[in-house]
């Protein structure tokens, strides 16, 4: 019998037209009973959840005789362990972009207008890639960001947005623990990591519309009873360290956190205060993005024609996905720890729900030694987990027909 210690049955209240609350349920131990002596590796985390930082959060999304909305949420060890977020940001920064580009429009900028960046910072990477691109705007960065999870693309989103706007915005929004610090490059201080800007958006070969540099000097932490550090030692310059190593000074995201602005996604809350500020044709531009597959990427680097359905869906084994099933997601992967954050939707069974873990799948628990184990032990777990979720949810459906 698998121990373990279930954060139980959490409600998520949310009022806006067409959607109700949803009454306490009975079934606080789901997951347990979902989970527990399907699969060898699933119970060797689900018995030693420290050992592997695993959490998962599930979300339900029901229908009443009323036709109207209820969610109901489970979760096991949630927010109880750390994790590296590494590309997980990337959503939360394009939530807060797409607000920002909301606002610019009445300047004349949508996600097609042409860009150009002369970076004030250390980044010059990033220079050199909007450069190259077939096609520089917005809309096409975004793309690559979310359906290549590409890093020059969130550096350039980085630079767009701006550290201290979207820090405040994420506050503003409620969600004190998801905190952005750095670019996706190793040459950067953390006083260059400070400094954003320097993007002119183009009319005809001239600019219209400059960014200028800004300089971050507000500083963010999160709450001090969330867990910022995680293996029983870690390597740095060649040496092993004793003791966990901190990630206190790098990005953060408490799963927690982006699982809700997840669903705010797709559930917009009209009594929320302060409200998402997207329009609706950007917020459907970024939904059309998380469910696009590489093959749909057009005017990339690289020929993406030939790549996994799943290359980026951790919860998803088969490299061909049905066109019935649409996993709106974003991942995670830095040294050794995976996370995928998913709204998952089967048109053809009449199936919605949200799925959100995370974990450190290492052979080790010596933190940045490069013994990663994620192709067979994390992807596989992942995608152990939807299936049995996936199988339940497939039950339920069959008892409505």
């Amino acid at each position: 019998m698998i121990r373990t210690t279930i954060i139980g049955c959490i409600l998520l209240l949310f009022y806006q037209q067409g959607i109700s609350q949803i009454q306490p349920g009975t079934n606080d131990e789901l997951l347990q009973q979902l989970l527990s002596d399907k699969d060898r590796k699933l119970d060797q985390i689900l018995n030693d959840p420290s050992r592997y930082q695993f959490q998962l959060i599930y979300v339900r999304v029901k229908e009443n005789k009323q036709g109207r909305v209820e969610l109901e949420k489970h979760s096991l060890f949630e927010d109880k362990y750390y994790f590296n977020p590494a590309s997980l940001i990337k959503l939360p920064l394009a939530v807060v972009a797409l607000e920002k580009l909301s606002n610019l429009k009445k300047s004349g900028i949508d996600l097609n207008t042409p860009m150009s960046i002369n970076t004030c910072s250390c980044d010059f990477d990033t220079d050199d890639y909007v450069k190259k691109s077939k096609n520089p705007s917005l809309g096409q960065f975004l793309r690559e960001m979310m359906i290549m999870s590409d890093n020059d693309a969130y550096n350039l989103y980085y630079d767009f947005t701006g550290k201290d706007y979207f820090n405040t915005r994420m506050q503003e929004l409620g969600y004190k623990n998801i905190i952005m610090r750095k670019h996706f490059t190793s040459r950067c201080t953390d006083e260059e990591n400070n400094i954003t800007g320097g993007i002119d958006f183009m009319h005809e070969g001239e600019s219209f519309f400059h960014l200028p540099c800004d300089t971050s000097h507000q500083i963010f932490t999160t709450d001090s009873s969330l867990p910022v550090k995680a293996g029983t030692s870690f390597l740095e310059n060649g040496w092993v360290i004793t003791g966990a190593k901190d990630f206190s000074n790098g990005n953060y995201v408490r799963l927690s956190e982006v699982t809700d602005l997840m669903i705010r996604l797709f559930f917009p809350d009209d009594n929320s205060n302060p409200k998402l500020q997207m329009d609706e044709q950007n917020r459907k531009f970024l939904l059309d993005a998380m469910d696009d597959y590489p093959r749909d990427l057009k005017n990339y680097a690289i020929s993406t024609e030939k790549k996994p359905d799943n290359l980026y869906r951790y919860f998803m084994d088969e490299e061909k996905l049905s066109e019935d099933m649409h996993v709106y997601n974003k991942v995670g992967q830095s040294g050794g720890f995976i996370s995928d954050v998913s709204y998952i939707e089967d048109k053809k069974n009449h199936i919605r729900f949200f799925l959100s873990a995370s974990m450190l799948a290492k052979k080790s628990n010596v933190i940045n030694d490069g013994n990663n184990n994620y192709k067979d032990f994390g992807f596989p777990v992942f995608s152990e987990i939807f299936q049995q979720i996936y199988k339940f949810e497939l039950e339920e459906a069959s008892k409505k027909k």
